[in-house]
């Protein structure tokens, strides 16, 4: 099929035979970076030891020096400072014409160095932000119309979730919960085949998660009274992350990186376990010897110090902070309604302080379930999600990535970048049959749909052919054709949406688009045919 009648398809989101084709290719790709970056980490840690097994100077002093790394690195990158689900989320709905990709390779160097030295947070936020930043490139070196930008995006980000946690269906229902932030019927099958090809090629390279996981067996059946309980407490733990991650953002202070180290090595000194990815955290919670008192010191430290970290900028992940507060969170309502920790209360917590902060609760849902393999979690984990978010929103909060990005003055209008029209690339309403003329009168041209004429060096002017007849039955030869009463259109992208399109017209005060492809004009666009035919 020639790369013309391809495009085509594409921008009017028939082409998903073929974005699935790429999305396979982009799961392949992304579950190589993710390996290498999940490797890199793990290579760091083993380096220099988990931070549950450090001495005292080592708590003290490699939290300050991976501070110190970092700050010195982005220092010399000060315009590059934006990481993670923030960054994905920012980029994709404000539409860059040009994905930053020095973020990413940032990205994949600072985490390691950052986790290795015990900061606390996750690696699957970055994880995200290298797949979605792979689905970009995609979408750019293969000059695909930019409505396919989303689903490529969204592709990555499936394939970086589903590779990392060997999750695929939790990594579809992220990626279209936290990251597109619409269900799409058209945008499914793209998604779904990059994160089972990113899920099947890190199980078939690795056979285990590369986020490090205890196994949950010995489920048993959870009471309602205190699925209910896990549900309120979940709420009130998911509001206050967020609230404290958004007051330290608003409130970070100069060299927050270095305060923000000092006060990860701070921390450690009286809770060293909640260090880094929390690690020494899970083994602790699984081997049984916990107290409440122990877990009301983890949660508190645990929150504050990740909140911390994430509002001061260091490139870390949230995920894994909050399923270990919600696994916290369901462990404290397991020791005081049964005496005893049961893995079901802390899986249950999980989902509800993850779906809740990030307003993901399907996600959330899916991801206990793939990971616990038991669908007899199913109805509480509903009911405990309904009140925790119900309670979480009744406090005043809501998607932690949506609200970090409306106090930075970044607010995602889901109304204007969710649009119709994004979904559709230009040539979906390109008018091809064209007769140019020159700009002064010589004669009725060949019979064509639209007559066009240069106006200026970067607009021209155009009208259907029945309208050029009459309006030039008494003009004389030799005379000026920007006389007439005719669309003023200028030059735009190939790879546009249509929603750029209107974008343009509304920012220029054009009445259409035109397309330049080998140094011709291929077509038009014309404003009032969008608002007619495509709203």
């Amino acid at each position: 099929m020639p790369f013309l009648k391809v495009r085509q398809h594409l921008a009017q989101s028939e082409g998903f035979i073929l974005q699935s084709l790429l999305a396979a290719g982009l799961g392949l790709a992304v579950a190589l970076v993710v390996l290498a970056f999940h490797g890199l980490i793990d290579l760091l840690i083993m380096a220099v030891g988990e931070p549950s097994s450090w001495e005292i100077w080592q708590v003290l002093a490699l939290p300050t020096l991976g501070a110190l790394i970092v700050f010195a690195i982005l220092k010399r990158y000060p315009k590059r400072a934006s990481f993670g689900l923030r960054h994905v989320v920012n980029e994709l709905h404000h539409a860059p014409w040009h994905w930053p990709t020095t973020n990413a390779f940032l990205q994949f160097f600072l985490t390691p160095i950052v986790l290795a030295s015990g900061q606390s947070g996750g690696r699957e936020g970055p994880a995200v932000h290298l797949g979605a930043t792979l689905g970009a490139m995609t979408t750019e070196r293969f000059h695909l119309p930019r409505n396919n930008l989303r689903v490529m995006v969204g592709a990555g980000t499936a394939a970086a979730i589903g590779g990392s946690f060997l999750t695929p269906l939790a990594g579809v229902a992220f990626a279209m919960e936290v990251v597109v932030l619409e269900y799409t019927v058209a945008g499914f099958l793209p998604i779904i085949v990059s994160a089972v090809v990113a899920s099947t090629m890190v199980s078939w390279i690795s056979g285990q998660p590369l986020v490090p996981f205890p196994n949950f067996d010995s489920m048993g059946e959870p009471a309602l009274l205190w699925v209910a309980l896990i549900g309120i407490l979940a709420g009130c733990t998911s509001a206050l992350f967020n609230a404290t991650t958004r007051w330290a953002e608003r409130h970070r202070p100069p060299y927050s990186i270095l305060l923000a180290g000092s006060a990860c090595a701070l921390v450690g000194l009286v809770f060293q376990d909640a260090l880094g990815d929390g690690q020494g955290l899970w083994r602790d919670l699984t081997g049984g010897q916990i107290t409440l008192g122990l877990l009301a010191g983890w949660l508190v430290s645990k929150l504050v110090m990740t909140a911390v970290v994430a509002g001061w900028g260091m490139p870390l992940g949230l995920i894994t902070p909050l399923l270990l507060l919600g696994a916290i969170t369901g462990s404290l309502v397991s020791m005081l309604g049964t005496g005893q920790w049961l893995p079901v209360y802390a899986l249950i917590g999980m989902a509800c302080t993850m779906g809740a902060a990030l307003m993901a609760p399907l996600a959330a849902l899916v991801f206990i379930i793939e990971l616990s393999d038991s669908t007899l979690l199913i109805a509480p984990a509903m009911l405990a999600l309904a009140i925790a978010v119900i309670i979480h929103r009744s406090l005043g909060q809501g998607g932690l990535v949506l609200d970090q990005l409306e106090d930075a003055g970044q607010a995602v209008k889901l109304h204007q970048s969710n649009h119709p029209l994004d979904h559709l690339g230009l040539d979906a309403a390109l008018q091809t049959r064209l007769v140019r003329v020159s700009r002064r009168f010589a004669g009725l041209p060949r019979n064509a749909d639209w007559v066009i004429w240069r106006q200026g060096p970067r607009t021209i002017q155009a009208l259907a052919w029945l309208d050029f007849v009459r309006q030039t039955d008494d003009l004389d030869a030799g005379a000026l054709l920007n006389t007439l009463d005719a669309p003023t259109l200028g030059r735009a992208n190939a790879d546009a949406t249509l929603a750029e399109v209107l974008g343009l017209c509304r920012k220029h005060d054009w009445q259409g688009v035109y397309v330049i492809e080998d140094r011709q004009i291929r077509g038009i666009v014309l404003e009032e045919q969008l608002r007619a035919h495509f709203q």
